[in-house]
């Protein structure tokens, strides 16, 4: 979940960006990756924490550590709102509807 996240921000909304040829194309999706980052990073913590050591586990801590980000982070993965680009209120839709060469 963290390197999928981390490689998202590194490569691919830079390649969608440049595929585009729009700066900032992607600003909506990284801020919406800064509301639950640092979430990720405790989720992350106490995972390892519990792979050193079994007894540490408590489903309603992990639980407690998912519901601080839930909601953020249900709303980043919702079809309309994961993706702007193909959403019919987008104001990039026409320019990613059109072929490249007439961009």
């Amino acid at each position: 979940m963290v390197g999928y996240h981390d490689s998202e921000e590194a490569v691919l909304f830079p390649k969608i960006e440049e595929s585009i040829g729009i700066k900032g194309v992607m600003d909506e999706d990284m801020a919406e990756h800064a509301a639950f980052h640092a979430d990720f990073d405790t989720t992350k913590q106490y995972i390892d924490k519990c792979l050193a050591s079994t007894s540490e586990y408590r489903g309603t801590d992990l639980v407690k550590i998912l519901d601080t980000y839930g909601s953020a982070f249900y709303d980043h993965l919702a079809p309309l709102n994961y993706f702007p680009l193909t959403s019919t209120t987008s104001p990039y839709e026409k320019l990613v509807m059109q072929p490249r060469s007439t961009r």
